[in-house]
């Protein structure tokens, strides 16, 4: 391949509660990228948490 790429990672966690789940099964809970360059070497990184609104993180995570 040829050029620069970005790596898209996304972390979800499950919306439990039953009448929710009608609008989605499971919210976004980290986002992660990074940038490689021509060689596949990686040039910058970006990490993010995004606030949950549906559900809570389980307390076995930590």
């Amino acid at each position: 391949m040829y050029g620069s790429k970005i790596v898209l990672d996304l972390k979800f966690t499950p919306i439990r509660d039953a009448d929710l789940q009608a609008i989605a099964g499971s919210e976004v809970l980290e986002i992660g990228t990074i940038k490689l360059d021509a060689h596949n070497e990686m040039v910058d990184a970006f990490q993010t948490y995004v606030k949950l609104q549906y559900s809570k993180i389980p307390s076995y995570v930590t």
